[in-house]
């Protein structure tokens, strides 16, 4: 045991001061006979040796009562089993991550408990002690150190966020030489990040987590054709995960659009599996609005998935030819409302055209220009279609991205074999049942090679038409006298899938919160306005605009999930659904023995309860002070030297009135 003020333990020499009054008491009784004192003898012996043990009890407590006053200013304390921090400084991680919103056995959330557990840490230390908060909410960390008072308000502003991030850059920046604690349900994906530093003194880890933790989301969504023209029928797919380690029945999904309610469904999930439930959804004309609703408790926090259903936008295609220009190309992208359709000879290329345009068709030419070339052995996101003209030449084959062709000047005409229609490039891109066995013929003049992954194929196996990326190559010319692919019925659907193709960038239906980036159609952005997301909330993303399109960056905002207009002024880009990572719904949750095996240099602690952990922190790391014991044992010792005076009075009293009425028995 140690003192705060030792200095003060001197005043213990004042103890003396009551044994020296008790036992050189120079007061000396006066005797006085008369008749009848022989009758109250018996009584005065009894009284006398009663009133002495008193005195002794009286004597005891007063001793006492000053023994543990002195040391209530001295304050004992018992030190503590762990040096706390050197320097002052306490770093307190708290997770409030979306998982940590599961209710807890006394129904409040994993947070409110994790809030407790911080606010304990502040109470305990000494007053002096300055405290740092990281969070994985953004705006809700702090990079300072906050006196106690100030902390515990801090403490109170901060909420749950919509967006986990890693605990890896919060635990790096934990100084050495203090005290860390760290208060999560510590899911497994910590794992990825906690590398405990060499520099850092032991870590401190709370573990807050529910006794239920089976969790049902969404683990992703599909549309069937992301790139069906408006009016016809579009096939949802929603895949379910189920985490639990119990199978799910009867588990309802409900479909709503524009906030009304389109379908539901059923389904029985097994445990630590997946299961696909398809809905049928009419293509949309615009942007619509799509929310997917699972019944799932107690973890709710991801019970809800947005999506958007976007329409076929423009898609701008640019045509490149040289001699005469074959009318296929101009035939099949007729439609106003989806292409924007437009043909130039390459030695008069509209190169500000070609830069905004999403598919480029070189269609025969018999050189390609540098700047072409530049064009497709870039990392563009465009789409690029090669037909050879009639008699190509391999200087002007070579550097189309690594791709290797050569000329054929003996080739024979063949037919086409039929398309493998399990290929997800002809996945529905024919409705019902249809006749291929007419399929149409060409004479090759360009090869490349086997091509197992082709698109189409010759009867003999040599690719027709592959792809390499963003680039599709045919092997002939599409004049007439090459092939009369031109005008069979497949060439509609497999130019309009490869025109689509080329709008992959822009077909996201969802991001989720932690998005790099997000790409949105942009034709023209006047100078000095920037793109708003505008939803739950409103707030400016960081943006960049380049060939149509912008990005809109998310770092720093921790943006909650749902669907969000990018506007600029009042006009609508896109609709932008926002969904809280996957990582976050997988519930399985470390035990206190794997944290402790898995993190080595850890102490777990916390797992008694707030009391519990309240006491743990003073006698770990501050010790227990023992003043407040010294005072109490003070009073009370004063009390019982109180009552025992009193006790001695009234027995003095009750002996007083005896003598009198003895005397008056006697006269």
């Amino acid at each position: 045991m140690n003192f705060v003020y030792p200095s003060i333990l001197w005043a213990i020499s004042a103890l003396s001061i009551p044994v020296i009054v008790h036992l050189f008491n120079f007061r000396r009784a006066k005797k006085v006979f008369f008749p009848g004192n022989r009758f109250l003898k018996k009584v005065l012996e009894e009284s006398s040796s009663k009133r002495k043990i008193r005195h002794w009890i009286a004597l005891f407590c007063r001793i006492m009562f000053l023994l543990f006053l002195v040391l209530a200013f001295a304050q004992p304390f018992i030190p503590a089993r762990q040096q706390a921090s050197s320097d002052g400084k306490v770093t307190i991680i708290l997770d409030n991550s979306p998982s940590m919103s599961v209710p807890m056995p006394d129904q409040t959330s994993a947070f409110d408990h994790a809030l407790q557990y911080a606010s304990a840490i502040i109470e305990k230390y000494p007053l002096g002690t300055r405290f740092r908060i990281l969070t994985q909410d953004i705006q809700a960390a702090t990079a300072s150190y906050l006196p106690s008072s100030e902390a515990k308000e801090f403490l109170s502003s901060i909420r749950l966020t919509s967006t986990a991030r890693d605990f890896g850059q919060l635990i790096k920046r934990a100084e050495k030489n203090q005290d860390v604690f760290l208060i999560s349900d510590f899911q497994q994906s910590i794992l990825e990040a906690f590398k405990i530093s060499d520099s850092l003194k032991t870590w401190r880890c709370i573990p807050i987590q529910a006794e239920e933790t089976n969790n049902l989301y969404v683990d992703s969504v599909a549309f069937e054709n992301p790139f069906m023209l408006p009016g016809a029928t579009n096939q949802l797919t929603v895949w379910l995960r189920n985490d639990g380690r119990a199978d799910a029945d009867q588990i309802n999904i409900k479909i709503s659009s524009n906030a009304k309610l389109e379908a539901t469904a059923t389904a029985a999930i097994p445990a630590q599996s997946v299961t696909k439930v398809s809905f049928n959804l009419s293509s949309a004309t615009r942007y619509t609005p799509i929310k997917i609703e699972v019944q799932d408790f107690p973890v709710s926090f991801d019970n809800e998935f947005f999506l958007t259903a976007q329409p076929l936008r423009i898609i701008r295609i640019a045509h490149l030819f040289d001699g005469v220009r074959e009318p296929f190309f101009e035939t099949v992208y007729r439609n106003s409302e989806i292409f924007e359709f437009r043909s130039f000879r390459s030695s008069a290329a509209a190169y500000s055209f070609l830069q905004i345009a999403d598919l480029i068709i070189l269609d025969g030419l018999s050189d390609y220009p540098s700047a072409l070339k530049d064009l497709l052995n870039s990392k563009s996101e465009k789409s690029f279609l090669i037909v050879p003209s009639e008699k190509p030449n391999n200087s002007s084959l070579n550097g189309f991205n690594g791709i290797s062709l050569r000329t054929i000047s003996d080739g024979v005409r063949q037919s086409i074999a039929p398309p493998d229609l399990r290929d997800p490039f002809f996945k529905d891109i024919f409705e019902g049942k249809t006749d291929l066995a007419n399929m149409p013929s060409a004479l090759p003049t360009i090869a490349w090679g086997n091509d197992r992954s082709a698109i189409l194929n010759f009867r003999d196996g040599v690719p027709f038409l592959s792809r390499f990326g963003n680039i599709f190559i045919m092997a002939s010319p599409l004049s007439t006298r090459f092939t009369d692919f031109g005008k069979h019925g497949l060439m509609v659907p497999v130019m309009y899938r490869i025109a689509a193709s080329a709008r992959r960038d822009l077909g996201r239906s969802f991001f989720y919160t932690d998005a790099p980036l997000i790409l949105v159609p942009s034709d023209s952005i006047p100078s000095g306005r920037a793109v708003v997301l505008s939803g739950a909330r409103e707030f400016t993303p960081t943006q960049r605009t380049w060939s149509g399109k912008t990005g809109l960056g998310l770092e720093g905002i921790d943006p909650d999930p749902g669907i969000y207009a990018a506007k600029i002024d009042q006009d609508t880009l896109a609709l932008v659904a926002l969904n809280s990572r996957r990582k976050e719904s997988k519930m399985d949750l470390l035990t206190e023995e794997e944290i402790r095996n898995r993190l080595p240099g850890v102490e777990v602690v916390g797992s008694g309860g707030i009391k519990t952990f309240s006491n743990e922190i003073k006698e770990r790391y501050l010790g227990v002070s023992l003043w407040k014991y010294c005072l109490a044992l003070a009073l009370l010792f004063l009390l019982g030297e109180i009552i025992v005076l009193r006790s001695d009075r009234q027995d003095a009293q009750r002996s007083e009135d005896s003598k009198d009425g003895q005397a008056l028995k006697t006269a």
